[in-house]
């Protein structure tokens, strides 16, 4: 789980969090509800592997997931298994350049662009061992 509690922005190299998993896995779905998505703008969020101690760059490449503003709350998910997604009028879900991570593999959320008054978010990541 990524959590931004209370007002969030953007800062140099802003990570959200990271996750790191003890075995191999696939990921099997994203999900996230932003409580507050601000009055103006975007909120624009990337995610990056990392293997190595080493930054492999973006996993969101075609995509990054961006969550609109409308005033209210946002939410969204993505059931890979099932093939199935829903969301929020305006959200763009990401595309990820892969699903399969290996043990020790770190996925780090970066928040590139915040919405003004944007508040409370939270991305859950479900997965299965492989």
């Amino acid at each position: 789980m990524y959590e931004f509690a209370g007002p969030f922005r953007p800062l140099q190299g802003g990570e959200g969090g990271v996750f790191t998993p003890t075995i191999n896995q696939e990921l099997i779905g994203i999900s996230g509800y932003l409580r507050q998505s601000g009055a103006s703008g975007t909120t624009i969020l990337d995610m990056h592997l990392i293997q190595n101690d080493v930054d492999q760059g973006t996993q969101w490449a075609a995509q990054k997931l961006v969550l609109p503003s409308n005033g209210g709350i946002v939410t969204f998910f993505i059931d890979y298994a099932s093939g199935s997604s829903q969301a929020t009028t305006g959200v763009t879900l990401p595309t990820w350049s892969t699903r399969d991570f290996s043990a020790f593999d770190t996925l780090r959320l970066d928040l590139d662009q915040a919405a003004s008054g944007a508040n409370d978010l939270i991305i859950n990541l479900e997965y299965r061992p492989r």
